[in-house]
């Protein structure tokens, strides 16, 4: 069997420390990495097809947006091509197409897809709404099956038609950036944090961990904060870390007894990364929501309602560190046993009707 994914690939701070391994082109810290290798573990043959973003942000200078625009345009249709020709090839059984993968729907792009005799899964793990991918959209009403991380994210792309649409999540835990490390109380004790968080706070979706955040600077707590430092984010700047990225991550959490997990507007219901990869690390983690069936609350991890259920119960933990420790190291063992990338692949292979 053989699987060919497409994806740009990841130099940005969050998944990478812009390391690229050469045999794929790919971070080794992007989850699209983790999927070949989860995919090469279960003996599929596994093809990476990757282009280079053009990344910047808002140029003043007009020349430069214009250079910009053509280099995204050329790199769309290179993307494009590289895509037909795959699909003309009928070169794998399973066709993995990154909603970020730059490709034009075209009429020779939509008969290639037509024609392909194998399975072309489109994979999403943000909102088409929010991002306002019109590429992602279109793509999905033509995709055997879209795979997204949240529910409400799924009934997004019902509604802009897609042909079939499940909730795997895909996200799930790399073992080998997040390895099974025991620790013991002592050690859990002596974490230097008593909070953790880490994950973006810039954007508008992101409004309600600013306001969470701001809130746990007023709890006779040790905070500590790993994201670029936003713009409304002055209230917060004593707390502040530094960046990291994805193949740091481990370290970082182990430095926190506690670490708060609070998803975005855009995936409100659950589903992230960082659900997996917290529990994955041996921390206790305090959650807004996640997929029903994946953990228990109080055996594996913490949920909390709002902001004040989320303060009491970090107080509450704060003064058992037994039991905090207790359920850190439960909900490592259970990330592990069953949220490993190898156990989301063969589910999404088992629906796919292929072994």
């Amino acid at each position: 069997m053989k699987v060919s994914i497409f994806t740009p690939v990841h130099r940005n701070g969050k998944f990478s420390s812009r390391i690229v391994n050469a045999f794929d082109n790919l971070s080794p810290s992007q989850p699209q990495y983790s999927w070949a290798q989860a995919l090469r573990k279960l003996g599929v043959e596994v093809q990476i097809g990757s282009v280079e973003l053009v990344e910047g942000g808002r140029r003043r200078n007009p020349l430069l947006r214009l250079t910009d625009k053509a280099a995204r345009i050329l790199t769309a249709q290179a993307a494009t091509r590289g895509l037909e020709r795959h699909l003309r090839e009928n070169a794998s059984d399973v066709t993995w197409i990154s909603a970020n993968y730059p490709v034009t729907l075209n009429s020779a792009t939509l008969k290639a897809m037509r024609d392909y005799r194998g399975k072309i899964v489109l994979s999403d793990g943000l909102s088409p709404v929010w991002t306002k991918n019109a590429g992602a959209a279109e793509l999905s009403r033509h995709a055997d099956l879209t795979i997204v991380n949240s529910d409400q994210n799924a009934r997004e792309y019902v509604g802009l038609g897609a042909r079939e649409v499940i909730c795997l999540p895909f996200s799930a835990l790399d073992r080998s950036l997040f390895p099974p490390t025991p620790f013991s109380l002592r050690e859990f004790r002596e974490r230097p944090f008593d909070i953790g968080f880490v994950g973006s706070l810039g954007q508008a979706i992101y409004a309600d961990r600013i306001n969470i955040l701001e809130t746990l600077v007023g709890v006779d707590l040790d905070l500590a904060i790993w994201a670029p430092f936003p713009p409304n984010g002055d209230a917060l700047r004593d707390r502040f870390q530094g960046s990291v990225a994805r193949d740091q991550l481990f370290d970082v959490y182990r430095q926190c007894r506690m670490v708060v997990n609070i998803h975005g507007k855009h995936m409100a219901d659950g589903g992230n990364l960082s659900t997996y990869e917290i529990s994955g690390s041996g921390a206790l983690q305090l959650i807004d929501a996640f997929k029903p069936g994946h953990f228990v609350d109080g055996k594996h991890l913490v949920k909390y309602r709002d902001v004040n259920d989320l303060v009491a119960k970090l107080l509450d933990f704060a003064e058992r560190p037994r039991d905090a420790y207790d359920l850190a190291v439960a909900g490592a063992a259970h990330t592990h046993e069953q949220h490993g990338f190898e156990m989301r692949i063969s589910e999404l292979l088992g629906i796919l009707r292929i072994r």
